[in-house]
């Protein structure tokens, strides 16, 4: 009885939801041409984790085109605190992938270049990004060489559920630095976007001003799930409305990680129910698809920067470039193809808030497009060509 108990609330709660973000979703579609509440000039770049750094480090300069001078600097100085003066913007040098000893680069490296006197930000926009082996500790190093008394401050900056990889960094090395404050850890959520949204109300210049508005709505979108902030607003205030409503919406909310690790497993067994079909081989680590006719090369599926992806990989370096340009016109998909990826498609981006991609796995299409395009490779001959192009997107 408890359960058809709360299965009716259940019903009920997305009942009301589902007509509350209707007539949201109506209204936009009515007013669309004036609000184009979904238009954001920034889709129309790759937004990975450089280009985050430097929109990052361009605010933070405050030598940058932007025309503010150090305005977002120093609300970002006074938002953590942090001890870095200058007595003039043109003793301060900023800029991304700063390099530094054993091969590595510092995401956004800002440096007043009379007193030596660091900000040093490691930008991870994706929670499955790892960190490399020793890579916080070398950072730590490296400044600590470079500056006089650790006049430095170093800040760790990820998703909120993020967590520095333990063979990157040795907390007890580094205690001193975090009791002086010179080691931060600060993420998107909380510390980020509600700063760069102060940065677009200090802003005096209104195409500035509309620049780091765009930013801040595809922060949200990747880190909340806000693609429609007007549809956020709405379920925020229908959740205030009761203590019950509020009580459901946490447990929706604290079985979300464990439904998609479930879902995740499933997709595996997705995988594994395609070779048994197609009669192939199917490698689980990592996820790959051998067909003879492919030699070297293998039919890979790539979860990476928050996303998914799948192709033809090659597994072998022999410095040279290749693609199937054949196996890419037998399909409508605008395939790409990369050094190490002879052809591959992005199927789904921002995954951990896209549903659509859950409701692949769980109505078995991401498993039938996939097995369509190893079908097709299998059924069609073609040959791979050489090309002295260059292109680095897919890892």
């Amino acid at each position: 009885m408890q359960n058809n108990s709360f299965t009716n609330q259940l019903e009920s709660y997305f009942s009301i939801i589902t007509t509350k973000v209707n007539f949201v979703n109506q209204v936009k579609k009515e007013y669309s041409k004036i609000l184009a509440s979904d238009f954001n000039s920034l889709d129309f770049l790759y937004f990975g984790e450089n280009k985050v750094s430097e929109i990052l480090c361009f605010l933070l300069n405050p030598n940058s085109s932007h025309g503010q001078g150090d305005v977002f600097l120093k609300l970002f100085i006074d938002e953590f605190n942090i001890n870095f003066s200058y007595d003039d913007i043109k003793d301060v040098f900023a800029q991304v992938e700063k390099s530094t000893h054993y091969n590595r680069r510092i995401d956004i490296f800002i440096r007043n270049t009379k007193t030596d006197n660091i900000i040093a930000i490691e930008n991870k926009i994706y929670n499955n990004t790892k960190d490399q082996t020793n890579q916080i500790n070398d950072y730590l190093d490296y400044l600590n060489n470079i500056t006089k008394n650790n006049d430095f401050t170093f800040f760790y900056l990820s998703p909120r559920d993020k967590k520095i990889s333990n063979d990157s960094f040795d907390e007890n090395n580094a205690k001193e630095l975090i009791l002086n404050n010179k080691f931060r850890l600060i993420n998107y959520e909380i510390d980020i976007i509600p700063l760069v949204h102060k940065f677009a109300i200090f802003s005096e210049n209104d195409r500035v001003r509309a620049f780091i508005l765009a930013f801040e709505k595809k922060l949200k979108s990747l880190y909340m799930g806000n693609n429609n902030i007007n549809e956020a607003s709405v379920l925020q205030n229908f959740i205030k409305e009761s203590h019950n409503n509020l009580d459901i919406s946490f447990k929706i909310f604290n079985s979300i990680n464990s439904l998609k690790a479930i879902l995740l497993k499933e997709l595996e067994q997705q995988f594994v129910e395609i070779g048994e079909e197609l009669n192939i081989i199917y490698d689980s680590k990592p996820d790959r698809f051998i067909l003879p006719k492919l030699g070297d090369n293998k039919i890979g599926v790539s979860f990476d920067e928050n996303g998914v992806f799948w192709g033809i990989v090659r597994l072998t370096d022999d410095h040279i470039y290749r693609r199937y340009s054949q196996i890419e016109n037998l399909f409508v998909e605008n395939y790409q193809h990369s050094y190490w990826w002879s052809i591959y498609a992005w199927q789904f981006r921002n995954i951990e808030n896209n549903s659509e991609f859950w409701q692949s796995i769980i109505d078995k299409s991401f498993k039938e497009k996939l097995k369509t395009f190893i079908k097709t490779i299998q059924e069609n001959d073609f040959e791979m060509i050489n090309t002295s192009e260059n292109n680095d997107l897919a890892k």
